[in-house]
């Protein structure tokens, strides 16, 4: 299945929650797209899908493996990391990304912003949200 291989490719275990979620409602775009005002006014677009073709399904290009290949060096801490340590899930509108945020000792992730207009390459610009997807979920609810 497409989920092991992203959790090989990352290097990372997807949360239970975020697995089951993207199941239910794979690329979804919410009625109610407004994060709390607590974060900076932020819009969601989309999650992001999981696809099991990416260079031949009409939304391949948002593809959550897709789009981190393409922010690539900008979501790394630094040359030598291995597996992802920030995995966008979802396109905010203006470019921004939420992330699932494996830095740290973490063993379930927490959900953090990314601000595409402040990272550069090995220096990611991010703000935490939620201490875990789940609470994540609530918060949007």
């Amino acid at each position: 299945m497409r989920i092991e291989r992203l959790e090989e490719s990352f290097e990372r275990p997807l949360p239970p929650s975020f697995v089951a979620f993207v199941r239910a409602h794979n690329g979804a775009r919410l009625a109610n797209p407004e994060l709390p005002p607590a974060y900076d006014g932020k819009v969601i677009e989309r999650f992001l899908p999981i696809v099991s073709d990416p260079a031949v399904d009409p939304h391949g290009w948002a593809d959550i493996a897709v789009v981190a290949s393409q922010l690539d060096a900008r979501l790394a801490p630094s040359e030598d990391s291995r597996g992802f340590e920030l995995v966008p899930f979802a396109a905010l509108f203006g470019g921004d990304f939420l992330v699932l945020d494996y830095r740290g000792d973490r063993r379930e992730p927490a959900v953090s912003i990314w601000y595409h207009e402040t990272s550069e390459e090995f220096a990611p610009d991010v703000r935490r949200i939620a201490e875990s997807f789940d609470e994540f979920l609530a918060q949007i609810d």
